[in-house]
């Protein structure tokens, strides 16, 4: 049986030829965020399957993905937030209809008090698809259990990190 292969959405966790890089080109190369950075190495360096960094080892092309890739998976860290706008990610992961494997999926707001209701619609649209295409939703604990539950997400799906 063929090996699967693993389409990640995002980095390997990677930034190469540090040393002539200015702090800000550093910082956005990296999304701003080191702990982006650990985070999406270890993501990738727990795969036993080969893996295509999609937008750098394979193009945005839903035919070459859906040819190539079994699976798509996302190192999600907290996508749910105010102001945070995954249009065309939701976009394409409707388009590509394959199964996900969706790790990290945070809630991030300002207090915790925070409703769903000001988050942007594509959110909503986000976790309906990954509600419909994953066996389990990696999550950042109770905060972000409660926000994907009113957001009609399955808490059976959930795995707590």
């Amino acid at each position: 049986m063929p090996q699967k292969v693993v389409g990640v959405i995002g980095t390997n966790g990677i930034v190469k030829n540090t040393w002539n890089k200015t702090n800000s080109e550093y910082l956005k190369a990296m999304g701003q965020n080191s702990g982006n950075l650990v985070f999406q190495f270890a993501f990738c360096r727990s795969f036993t399957s080969k893996y295509l960094l999609i937008g750098k080892d394979i193009e945005w092309n839903n035919s070459l993905i859906r040819q190539e890739c079994d699976v798509i998976a996302i190192p999600a860290a907290n996508f749910i937030r105010e102001n945070f706008d995954l249009t065309p990610l939701t976009k394409f992961l409707e388009d590509i209809n394959l199964p996900l494997i969706v790790v990290g999926l945070g809630a991030q707001a300002s207090t915790i008090n925070t409703k769903l209701g000001k988050v942007h619609q594509s959110i909503i649209r986000f976790l309906k698809v990954i509600n419909e295409r994953t066996y389990t939703i990696g999550i950042r604990g109770n905060y972000t259990a409660s926000i994907l539950v009113t957001a009609g997400a399955n808490p059976q799906l959930f795995a707590a990190e």
